[in-house]
């Protein structure tokens, strides 16, 4: 369906470089976050129970570095790249 907008622009991660809690927000209900390390290694796993449009993941213990970041929803699944600095 051209008429819906790419899952991407109904998802803002903040603040992004993070020191610690990193807020995902969408537009639409989250079911699930994977976090992964730039070779693909997943470090943290969430699966979300209800309807929540808003989500706070703790990064304070990860590594400085680069991570993507998996946000399922009910209409698909998006990435977002995240810097983790301290």
């Amino acid at each position: 369906d051209q008429d819906e907008p790419l899952l991407e622009n109904k998802l803002d991660v903040y603040p992004n470089p993070t020191s610690g809690i990193l807020t995902l927000a969408s537009m639409e209900a989250i079911e699930g976050v994977i976090v992964y390390d730039l070779e693909g290694r997943i470090l943290l796993q969430e699966s979300v129970l209800g309807q929540a449009n808003k989500l706070n993941l703790d990064l304070s213990n990860f590594s400085a570095g680069m991570y993507l970041i998996q946000v399922k929803t009910a209409h698909g699944t998006t990435f977002k790249r995240v810097l983790v600095n301290h």
